[in-house]
């Protein structure tokens, strides 16, 4: 049996498995991993098509990716399971400059043709080979919604930052809710808590219930999944996330965020509400950085100060001062960590940013200073002694 498949469909198809046989592996450290290849012949009009499908499994996390080949030579369905090592192969053989890859499968074995180099790769019966996707069973399916790619990687973005699943967090995880028409993600650590929306797009459905899962994953998969709309189903024990022309099923994570808990805290008061350019206030904190020995704790002091953000760090032996371009009440001071700080400011968009602060004890609302910003961080205060 001979198939032919484009080179550069078949690299945009190796780097989708390779995250989940070689990115993802410490998932499943050990355990010796299947990639499948499943191709037939098929009629479409008055054509001859032949639709393949490549699909891999590291025991957590799950992919499945159909291109069209050029051409085939063979009448009868075939799949065949070659080890991991055939992603190397491909992204090895691919540099020989050929237009084309060619697959030449025998009884045993598998040949990789591109150009003038070959390789051969012995087919395997053990290992980790992939599983049933759970949309082949409707009654696991507890909803979907459809979402904008970009829209969804943008929001991603601006809440992965919390995610960090630090054992001290009481949520793992990204958490995605369904609310009045906006898809809602939030995400808890021990010292941040972020949230972010974007539109859901009408005709897409919607989960019974909220979903959470790994925001590493998740990152993983918006990097490569193709298509401009994609649509996220929610069964029993997976998350499936659809792109133009392929599935990828990841595990729910046990714990759910449970949307309240970020809302309190969204809720709580505070007196103090500062605009400032959040430029100058990167600078500012770089500033009072800079002096900091390298075992010293990153912790920069904020407060007010004649109608500007003064930032210190915590032996007050450099601090800046930022503009403010509208301040109600007063910070007296409150420690954050400084990289954290920063790190936030680079997840906003805009460049006015809106500070709430209230007592000592109190979390810091970030946010853009535009009314239709849909990001909100929340940084808690650091015991400074």
């Amino acid at each position: 049996m001979k198939i032919t498949i484009s080179t550069e469909e078949l690299d945009a198809v190796v780097k989708k498995l390779a995250i989940v046989t070689n990115k993802m592996s410490k998932m499943t450290y050990g355990v010796k991993k299947i990639v499948t290849m499943s191709s037939r012949k098929a009629v479409q009009g008055d054509r001859v098509v032949y639709p393949t499908t490549f699909t891999s499994f590291n025991g957590k996390v799950q992919v499945a990716v159909n291109l069209y080949a050029l051409s085939g030579d063979y009448e009868e369905a075939f799949t065949i399971n070659v080890g991991s090592e055939f992603i190397s192969a491909v992204q090895a053989i691919s540099k020989a400059g050929g237009e084309t890859t060619i697959f030449i499968v025998s009884d045993n074995s598998c040949e990789i043709v591109c150009g003038d180099a070959r390789i051969t790769l012995t087919t395997k019966v053990e290992g980790l080979a992939p599983v049933a996707f759970d949309l082949a069973d409707r009654t696991l399916l507890e909803g979907a919604f459809q979402v904008e790619k970009a829209a969804f990687a943008s929001a991603f973005k601006e809440v992965a930052i919390a995610a960090d699943n630090d054992e001290n967090s009481p949520f793992v995880g990204v958490g995605i809710t369904e609310d009045d028409g906006m898809l809602a993600l939030r995400a808890i650590s021990s010292a941040l808590m972020a949230e972010s929306r974007c539109p859901v797009k009408e005709g897409g459905g919607k989960p019974v219930t909220g979903l959470s899962v790994d925001s590493s994953v998740l990152k993983d998969i918006f990097g490569v999944i193709a298509g401009d709309s994609i649509c996220i189903y929610k069964t029993v024990n997976h998350a499936v996330i659809q792109g133009e022309a392929e599935l990828w099923q990841i595990p729910l994570l046990a714990s759910s965020i449970p949307p309240e808990s970020l809302d309190k805290l969204k809720g709580m008061q505070r007196d103090t509400e500062m605009v400032v350019n959040k430029s100058r206030l990167s600078v500012a904190i770089s500033i009072a950085l800079s002096v900091m020995a390298k075992d010293e704790k990153p912790l920069i002091v904020l407060k007010t100060d004649n109608g500007q953000l003064l930032l210190s760090n915590k032996g007050n032996t450099a601090s800046a001062k930022a503009e403010l371009s509208n301040l109600t009440g007063e910070c007296t001071g409150i420690y954050l960590n400084a990289v954290l700080l920063q790190k936030t400011l680079a997840c906003a968009k805009g460049e006015e940013l809106l500070i709430r602060s209230g007592s000592n004890n109190t979390p810091v609302l970030i946010r853009d200073a535009d009314e239709n910003s849909r990001a909100v961080w929340i940084i808690a205060p650091i015991n400074a002694r």
